[in-house]
């Protein structure tokens, strides 16, 4: 692995191993360490917005969020519609790696993606310091950055440190915090203190489907079809919900792609798998990975092609995409 990284970065004339970004959170962590004494919290500053159940504190490039707004709801709904059109939005979760942790985040995600139609992906921190970490802060300045941030269930003694567990976490969150913000990027951590964290993260997830943000992806719906299931009797329909939805993220309609190699993005609600037929050919099997469907387009023929993908219902129901026309140079 690190032959192949070293002669990519040969190719792009780039340093692959030089990490300044990831090295910048780990000293303001080593910072926060320092100080700490007892069993006291680790908060950098006083929130922008505090309740009994909740803290949020934002860069100050978003002091906007908080004129006026009384609720923490209301300011996760303002921090979304500060998105503009290509960026996305990142989850950067401080929390236990539980199922239900997992599928609570996987589901604001998802309705993040909707609402907006932005991209949205979340992360285990500081699992991600070392991966997308850099890019987050020394790459373009597209993201907006969601830490979540809470309460242990169990907390360990570190052997021969002055600090336990959970506050070498909470160092590390409020660090790649600080580091974010001097990036100037947009970023909140919202602290959870007493409820539940999947149950929070549930009650962020309705709210958003409650609303059904204007960019989202289901604006498409007209041009939407829905495969049907053929019974010998009669043929049955399926009736789409607020949360089913399919569609070619990349290539773009109409893009020009002058590679011969493409790998095409697909967004998609829950589902079994998902498939792409290009140029109507039989239909092939996508790649998952970090909460999108990949299709690796090889030895591509110059000229017009159409693309289009489905989404297995599990039930032998199929939801079918928009399709997609590129050009290929």
């Amino acid at each position: 692995m690190g032959n192949s990284d070293g002669y990519g970065g040969i190719f792009l004339k780039i340093n692959p191993f030089d990490q300044p970004d990831v090295q910048e959170s780990k000293k303001l962590t080593i910072e926060i360490l320092k100080n700490i004494k007892g069993k006291e919290n680790i908060e950098s500053s006083n929130p922008e917005f505090n309740s009994s159940n909740l803290s949020i504190y934002a860069s100050k490039n978003l002091n906007e969020l908080f004129i006026n707004n009384k609720d923490d709801i209301t300011i996760f709904l303002n921090f979304l519609k500060i998105a503009k059109q290509g960026e996305y939005i990142s989850i950067l979760a401080y929390i236990d790696e539980s199922k239900e942790n997992d599928n609570a985040l996987k589901k604001l995600s998802e309705n993040i993606a909707l609402h907006t139609g932005l991209a949205s992906f979340y992360s285990y921190g500081p699992r991600y310091l070392h991966s997308t970490g850099q890019l987050f802060k020394g790459g373009k300045n597209n993201g907006l950055f969601l830490i979540l941030t809470g309460k242990s269930k169990k907390d360990i003694i570190l052997s021969g440190e002055k600090y336990s567990f959970y506050q070498l976490n909470m160092a590390q969150a409020v660090g790649d915090f600080k580091a974010i913000e001097s990036k100037d990027r947009k970023v909140i951590r919202m602290h959870i203190k007493k409820t539940t964290i999947s149950k929070y993260l549930k009650t962020l997830s309705d709210k958003l489907v409650e609303k059904k943000g204007k960019a989202s992806p289901l604006t498409e719906e007209k041009m939407v079809k829905l495969a049907e299931r053929k019974t010998t009797t009669a043929t049955k329909k399926i009736t789409m919900t607020d949360t089913e939805y399919i569609v070619i993220d990349y290539p773009k309609n109409m893009e020009t792609i002058t590679a011969r190699h493409y790998t095409i993005r697909i967004g998609a609600s829950n589902c079994l798998n998902a498939d792409i037929s290009i140029d109507d050919q039989p239909w092939t099997p996508c790649r998952y990975s970090v909460g999108y469907w990949w299709y690796d387009w090889n030895n591509i023929q110059p000229g017009n092609h159409q693309i289009v993908a489905r989404l297995n219902k599990g039930n032998g129901q199929y939801l079918i995409s928009k399709r997609r026309r590129c050009k290929v140079y």
